[in-house]
């Protein structure tokens, strides 16, 4: 079954990145274009995963390429030398992007790791980035030194703990879930332990309760 129609590639993409697209939608083409929700369950990846390696506006990380390729030419039907060529290509286009992505300032909604002041001088650390229509991922570090007035440093430090509050916000959610199953287990405990030591409690009617404390008391007069 034929998938949807594609969006074309943008018109302002990279021109590897776009190149790179355009090969992948021809392979596409040619093993019959399986639905994208297909494509996801031979790859184990999400479809709108799948959908963004073919859009052309952002470089899947290099696993997600390979699994997409192999989910379109199953089974060794993709001959070897197309498939190296395909690799190759994502390599120069992720090439391209990084010298991109090194030469750009940091976007305006950056988040860095680390923000440093000294002076008019400010430096931006992330551990970890994904270059808005760059990589999907890229690993090591990426540092930004730059001249900036009081307002952008501002911006920067309000970023950075935004982010910090956003990760202890999430903490404190888990901390709180886990407190609230523990409770669960602990009243379950509790009253397991209060059945094994009454037994009989809770298996009698009210009335035969009351007939027991009525024959009680009555041993007790004799």
């Amino acid at each position: 079954m034929a998938g949807r129609p594609r969006n074309p590639v943008p018109d302002d993409a990279p021109e590897t990145l776009a190149e790179l697209a355009r090969d992948l939608r021809e392979l596409h083409t040619r093993q019959g274009r399986p639905t994208f929700r297909s494509l996801a369950n031979r790859s184990g990846l999400g479809a709108s995963t799948i959908a963004r390696a073919f859009s052309g506006r952002q470089l899947p990380s290099r696993d997600t390429f390979l699994r997409t390729l192999d989910a379109i030419a199953p089974s060794g039907s993709l001959p070897p030398a197309q498939r190296t060529a395909l690799v190759e290509k994502w390599h120069r286009a992720r090439a391209d992007l990084q010298r991109d992505v090194e030469a750009a300032p940091p976007a305006s909604d950056t988040k860095p790791d680390t923000v440093m002041v000294h002076g008019d001088r400010v430096w931006l650390v992330q551990v970890k980035h994904t270059p808005a229509a760059g990589c999907e991922e890229d690993d090591g570090s990426r540092v930004w030194v730059f001249d900036a007035d009081e307002h952008r440093v501002a911006a920067a430090e309000v970023a950075v703990a935004t982010q910090a509050l956003d990760e202890a916000m999430e903490r404190l959610e888990r901390a709180t879930a886990d407190v609230s199953a523990a409770r669960a287990v602990l009243r379950d405990a509790t009253e397991r332990a209060a059945m094994a030591l009454h037994p009989a409690k809770g298996l009698l009617s009210r009335d035969d309760e009351a007939a027991i404390q009525i024959a009680n008391g009555a041993r007790e007069d004799r």
